[in-house]
Order: C-alpha cells, then sequence, then structure tokens
C-alpha cells in the first residue's frame, strides 16, 4: 500500500462508487448490499419455476433452498450446469438516454448426492457447486450539466498535498477553483463477477414424512469494477479563464478525466437449517433458516485521474494510486417458508423469505479507523430495512412424452428503507426439462429480471443517473441419478 491519504480511503468507502446503488445509498452501505443480497441461485429446475423451490428442493442443487430435501433422494445423482447471463442498462442522465451491456458464460453449478442405506426412514449427504449470483453490470452516460456543480469543485480540499484539482492545475495556489459547473458529464462503468456457494449436507427422515436437514456453505467469490469519468467544456464555458494563475496553457480547460478500478476476492461461511413435511403423494411443506453469513472481502483500490487543455498539454497525478485492504461484512438471517401442491401431473409451488437488512454489520481493523466503522455500521440502520422476497412457480409433466414444462415469477426486495416497488427485482422465469429412460434429465431454464435504480456520480442529487436494468439468464444443466 502506497502513502494513499485517509480522505480518499474515505471517499471511496464513503460511496464514491454509487452508480450501481439503489436511492439511500450511504457509507459503505452499498457494498454490504452487494453480498447480503441474494441471488436466485443457478439450478435450472428451481428457476424454471420462478425459485419457489424451498417445499419441493428434492434434487443435489436443491440444498441451497432447503437442505432437508435431500433426504427425499432415493438414488445417486451427479449433475451440472452452465449459465450465460447478459446484463443490460438503459440509463437516463439529464434527458439524455444511453444504452450499454456486459455479458459471461460460466460453469455455474455441479453436484452429487448419495442416500444411505437405513433400516427405517432414510438418510443422505450431499455436495454442491453453485453460483448464487452474478455481479454482471453496465452502464454507459453523457449529457450536459447546465447546474453550479462537478466533480473538480467535489473533490477540492484545503490540503493542497490531497487535492486532486489542485495537482491537475484546476484551481489556484489557495486551492480555488474558478469552474462552477456548466460541464458535459459522461461516463462508463462495468462490472464483473459472482458469489458463488460450495454447499456440504446432510439429511434424514427424522418421524415419518418429516424431514431435517443441515448445510454448511464455504463461500467464494471475485468481484470487478471499472470507471471511467469524464467533464468536458464543449460550450467553451471556461476559454480565456486561467484556471491556475501564471500558468498560461490553463486559460483553455478542455476535459478532467478520472479513473477507478475496484478488485474483490470474497470467501465466508454459513449455515442453513432446512424443514420439510410430505403429505402422502398430495402436498409438501418446507420451512429454512439462513444463519449469518459471513464474508471477508480483500480489497485492490486504484485510481488515476488527468487533465486535458487547448493547447494538447495533459497532465496527471503526480505518483500512482493504488492499495489494499481488508474488511469483514456480517449478512443478517433469514427465514423461508414454502408450500406446494400436486396434482393432475402438474405442481404449484410458493415461497417467501424475509430478511432484516438492518441486522447487516461491517467489520475491520487495518485501515479503517473505529469512527469509520462506527459510521458504516450506523448507515446501515437508517439505510436499510426489511424485506419481504417471495417466489410463484408451477411444472407440468407432459406424460407421452416425458416432458416437464415450467414457468414461475419472483419478487426480490429492496433492501433499501423506503424504496418504491419499482426498485424490487422481479424475474419472469422459465423452462422445459427431459427425462430420458427415467434415470436421465436435461433442463434449460431462460430468466429475464427487470428493476429500476440511480446513483449519483458525486454529492447527493446534483448528478444523477437513473437506469432501467434488465438481465436475461440462460441455464443448461443436467443430472444422472444411478
Amino acid at each position: 500500500m502506497n502513502g494513499s491519504s485517509a480522505f480518499f480511503r474515505t471517499l471511496f468507502v464513503s460511496g464514491f462508487f454509487l452508480l450501481f446503488a439503489s436511492a439511500a445509498n450511504a457509507q459503505g452501505v452499498g457494498d454490504v448490499v452487494r453480498l447480503a443480497q441474494p441471488g436466485l441461485g443457478s439450478n435450472p429446475r428451481a428457476l424454471g419455476m420462478g425459485g419457489a423451490y424451498v417445499a419441493l428442493a428434492d434434487d443435489a442443487l436443491g440444498v441451497l433452498d432447503n437442505p432437508a430435501g435431500l433426504a427425499l433422494m432415493k438414488k445417486i445423482e451427479i449433475g451440472g450446469g452452465l449459465t450465460y447471463n447478459h446484463a443490460s442498462n438503459t440509463a437516463d442522465f439529464l434527458g439524455t438516454q444511453s444504452d450499454y451491456s456486459n455479458s459471461s458464460t460460466r460453469l455455474s453449478s455441479f453436484a452429487f448426492s448419495f442416500p444411505l442405506p437405513t433400516i427405517q426412514g432414510s438418510m443422505a449427504f450431499g455436495l454442491a457447486y453453485q453460483s448464487q449470483k452474478s455481479f454482471d453490470n453496465a452502464l454507459n452516460f453523457s449529457g450536459f450539466n447546465a447546474g453550479g456543480s462537478s466533480m473538480i469543485q467535489w473533490l477540492v480540499d484545503p490540503d493542497l498535498s490531497q487535492s486532486i484539482p489542485y495537482q491537475l492545475y484546476l484551481t489556484d495556489g489557495n486551492g480555488n477553483t474558478a469552474i462552477n459547473g456548466n460541464l458535459t458529464q459522461s461516463g462508463t462503468t462495468l462490472s464483473s463477477g459472482s458469489l458463488d456457494v460450495w454447499t456440504f449436507s446432510g439429511a434424514v427422515e427424522a418421524a415419518p414424512n418429516v424431514f431435517v436437514g443441515l448445510s454448511l456453505d464455504v463461500i467464494t467469490g471475485e468481484y470487478e469494477m471499472n470507471r471511467d469519468y469524464f467533464e468536458d467544456d464543449f460550450q467553451g464555458e471556461y476559454t480565456g479563464t486561467e484556471l491556475a494563475p501564471g500558468e498560461t496553457f490553463t486559460n483553455d480547460f478542455r476535459t478532467f478525466y478520472f479513473t477507478q478500478n475496484l478488485v474483490w476476492d470474497v470467501s465466508g461461511f454459513d449455515f442453513r437449517l432446512g424443514l420439510l413435511y410430505q403429505m402422502q403423494d398430495f402436498a409438501r411443506f418446507g420451512a429454512a433458516v439462513h444463519f449469518p453469513r459471513w464474508y471477508s472481502v480483500k480489497e485492490e483500490f486504484a485510481y488515476d485521474a488527468q487533465s486535458e487543455w487547448g493547447d494538447g498539454t495533459v497532465v496527471g497525478l503526480p505518483e500512482d494510486n493504488y492499495w489494499e485492504t481488508e474488511y469483514d461484512v456480517d449478512a443478517p438471517f433469514s427465514f423461508s417458508l414454502g408450500g406446494s401442491v400436486t396434482m393432475f401431473g402438474a405442481i404449484v409451488s410458493g415461497s417467501a423469505r424475509l430478511t432484516d437488512y438492518t441486522q447487516s454489520e461491517f467489520q475491520a481493523d487495518d485501515g479503517f479507523t473505529p469512527t469509520e466503522v462506527s459510521d458504516v455500521n450506523k448507515n446501515i440502520k437508517s439505510a436499510l430495512g426489511t424485506s419481504l422476497d417471495y417466489n410463484l412457480g408451477a411444472e407440468y409433466t407432459i406424460p407421452v412424452a416425458n416432458v416437464r414444462v415450467r414457468a414461475g415469477y419472483a419478487v426480490i426486495g429492496s433492501p433499501y428503507d423506503g424504496d418504491p416497488a419499482d426498485y424490487d427485482r422481479k424475474y419472469l422465469t422459465g423452462g422445459v426439462g427431459f427425462l430420458m429412460a427415467q434415470s436421465f434429465s436435461f433442463d434449460i431454464a431462460v430468466v429475464r429480471g427487470m428493476w429500476k435504480t440511480y446513483g449519483d456520480n458525486y454529492d447527493v442529487g446534483v448528478s444523477r443517473v437513473y437506469q432501467d436494468i434488465e438481465t436475461t439468464e440462460f441455464v443448461v444443466g443436467f443430472s444422472a441419478r444411478f
């Protein structure tokens, strides 16, 4: 780590990367939400049914929803899957719309489960790998901000040794800048990565038709975000204004450029406890407790900036700005309930999950002062709220063709307190499964997600980008039972 100041560390933690965050961003809260908010997983059958799997979970990948379902399995199962994810973002910045997208393809699941012979009841164990959610996203925006603000003004610091505008000749010798908004602001952001879970599970039939399961999740993941931001004087607002008196080249300001790169290496663990009751072959009822998750984040952060002038002069920062730090995030309990009914070859299923995000906690030692840590946790309490997620799904088996068709709908509520319903993540899903020789299945799922969000380039409300995010996910998987 170089000698980067506490100012820039705090600048980052306090929400400099706001453009993918929701309305109520505060210090460090966006980082906590990125880890704590769940995804839909990558089990193709569950995805096809909208993730309404708490009362089903009767395959090797179902342990992510309810480990108790493992005890329903009577044969050894092995399976896996591949996921293609495409994220698109339509941004509205000061009345100008821009589109941008990002995509990835990854091995998203692998599972192995095996039952053990018992005198009565059942017992089974399993190992599963599953990509829980994708971090792929993109943003592009551009527009003329006629207001009296800019990132240049926001970055001005009385300590000239830490003032980016001073180092780029955008201020006078006292650190004051003549720039007062009226600049074209633009930028692009790309993010990628995923949060993955390795699950070790066991389940038993504790009483007739009552199944109990426990799983240990070992969490791994990576996240990377690259951001470029520009402020340009295309209107000639500052032509003839010498921003750094005595430096004649500064009388024709053209461009301020700021770039940032953030990389996370994530690890962690948690536990899940599941209960499932089967009412003959007609109905199932399930419940699951997701114990608090502990995440450890190793972070690398770098930034650079430069100014460009009409005579071709380019001024950059005098040193590299890079550092590494580590901190922990504790995500809260979540509680899930679900039920399913089977009749006439069809299954109808539903589930709901309750999460109180105010119970999340940020922890750090090196690189953060106790006051900074305390401020993050205070902001978690004030910015976040309780979310009720729900899933609905159906599956119908066409008997002659041995084909299963699926459809579903899911809502993952915004964790930010006071967010409108438009900020909830909504998913329409569908899928098909092909049964072959009663021991091999091939499954396809399509998931269409949509929600709104917005973020600020700097400060609050003076350079705001409104976003409509849409995701499309194709998942293919297979399973074989012996």
